[in-house]
């Protein structure tokens, strides 16, 4: 939900570059447990996606927070502070259309 969060909303502010990179730090030394262990194909799987979902999470606060900024200085945020809807997330508005109560 994070990840979806971030892409309507367009911001990653909240999110700790530092704590993602030691997750994805985390899933490496996981991958690699796996692969020395021998461990399932399921455990496996679940180490690639954990990687993944962290390694994407990291490039979005990357992007969002520090890059958009920098390569395209006039563009503003989308999402306004004081909107309460902002706060609930683009994502839930979404929810409510495809349940047809929006």
């Amino acid at each position: 939900p994070q990840l979806v969060l971030n892409f309507y909303n367009s911001d990653a502010a909240g999110v700790a570059l530092l704590l993602l990179m030691a997750w994805v730090i985390g899933d490496i030394g996981n991958i690699v447990g796996c692969m020395l262990t021998g461990q399932s194909v399921t455990q496996k799987l679940l180490g690639f996606w954990f990687f993944f979902s962290d390694t994407t999470l990291m490039l979005q606060v990357i992007y969002y927070v520090h890059l958009r900024q920098w390569l395209w200085p006039e563009t503003e945020s989308v999402v306004d502070p004081d909107d309460p809807a902002a706060k609930r997330g683009r994502a839930a508005e979404l929810d409510l259309e495809a349940k047809g109560g929006g």
